[in-house]
């Protein structure tokens, strides 16, 4: 980071934006410490806690336990005998209650959270604050069985296979991108207190290793934003690259040699990568109607966007050209089912407003 770079006038200055804009912000610098901070919620059930705590003391987990927070007392004395502090904090609103957690949490510079059988559903609010930090065990194999009573609704529907998963925590219950997951067989004649000893084992496991791929840095929460980042950074070349084309060859010749180029790159995949089946079933005859209204699609909105080319700024085209964005997100909401989000909308229509200003221009 730069030597110049001032965090706490950065942080002042955006909180001062989103007050502005009637909206909250939230910050987080990783710290230069080696270890991480991690703080344990709990509520009643002790085995996770406790295989933590013998964890980190064992020096198994490469890291700082600061503070432990319980809704009852009936944990204290696991911490006291981990010298590990703990807070009690039982307020039944849950405002109120995850208002206190927040500021206990800042207060310790907690890098992360792991919710250890914590049996409180935690608001979209403090999920915000700890996005993709807030560790989760769950008593099932995720998707299977969210949600309350899973080891009962294992031992009623009379599955073979259980186990538990550990996963980040998101504003849907149970529902965030799974980390680790740990199995157990489940004989016919096994009763329902087998099931929650074999199930408590593979909590433990799960979790553990969850945290461990955590602190060192090992889990990739979305891959699918990594690599639409990347798309991104490449999309914006071909605006320059197309700029440059036009400028010294005539539009239909450049298409020309761009298209040829890929044609041939396509074609000489089968050599680069060595598998013989590389296009089978490329070009049937259900698809090829499908290949031509693409191709002749792309073609022309390509051939269009070239010739703009020839006529203004690359600013003003390139911005334009990504107003795909926004349309990608009503054809998706429209005919690909998917969710229709606040946060989604806003985005759109910023992003929407940012086109119109860059591209068009306010005079």
């Amino acid at each position: 980071m730069n030597k110049n770079f001032h965090k706490t006038k950065f942080n002042n200055g955006l909180n001062k934006l989103a007050k502005k804009l009637g909206v909250e912000a939230k910050l987080y610098f990783e710290r230069k410490e080696k270890l991480k901070n991690m703080a344990i919620l709990v509520t009643k059930e002790q085995h996770v806690l406790e295989e933590l705590l013998k964890a980190h003391k064992a020096k198994k987990l490469k890291i700082n336990i600061p503070i432990v927070i319980g809704t009852t007392n009936k944990l204290k004395v696991i911490c006291e005998k981990f010298e590990i502090q703990f807070l009690l904090v039982k307020d039944n609103d849950q405002t109120v209650r995850e208002k206190r957690i927040l500021k206990i949490l800042e207060k310790n510079n907690v890098d992360f959270i792991v919710l250890a059988r914590y049996m409180k559903i935690l608001s979209p609010k403090f999920v915000w604050n700890y996005t993709n930090r807030i560790i989760n065990i769950h008593p099932s194999l995720l998707p299977a069985f969210p949600g309350a009573m899973a080891y009962v609704q294992v031992f009623e529907k009379g599955v073979r296979v259980s186990g538990a998963t550990a996963h980040f925590v998101t504003v849907d219950l149970d529902q965030g991108p799974i980390i680790v997951q740990e199995s157990f067989k489940v004989n016919s004649n096994d009763q329902l207190e087998k099931i929650k000893r074999l199930g408590r084992e593979a909590e433990n496991k799960a979790l553990l290793k969850a945290v461990n791929l955590f602190i060192n840095n090992k889990i990739f929460t979305n891959p699918g934003v990594n690599y639409s980042i990347l798309t991104g950074l490449m999309v914006t070349s071909y605006s320059l690259i197309d700029k440059l084309g036009v400028t010294n060859i005539n539009p239909i010749v450049y298409f020309y040699i761009y298209s040829n180029f890929g044609v041939f790159f396509i074609f000489n995949l089968k050599f680069l990568i060595n598998k013989e089946n590389i296009y089978k079933g490329l070009l049937t005859k259900s698809k090829i109607k499908e290949y031509a209204i693409v191709g002749i699609s792309d073609s022309t909105s390509y051939l269009l966007i070239l010739y703009s080319l020839t006529f203004v700024e690359v600013s003003y085209i390139a911005p334009m050209r990504n107003i795909g964005i926004v349309f990608s997100f009503i054809i998706g909401y429209l005919f690909l089912n998917e969710r229709l989000r606040i946060n989604r909308i806003i985005g759109c229509l910023l992003i929407f407003s940012g086109i119109m200003i860059t591209g068009i221009g306010i005079k």
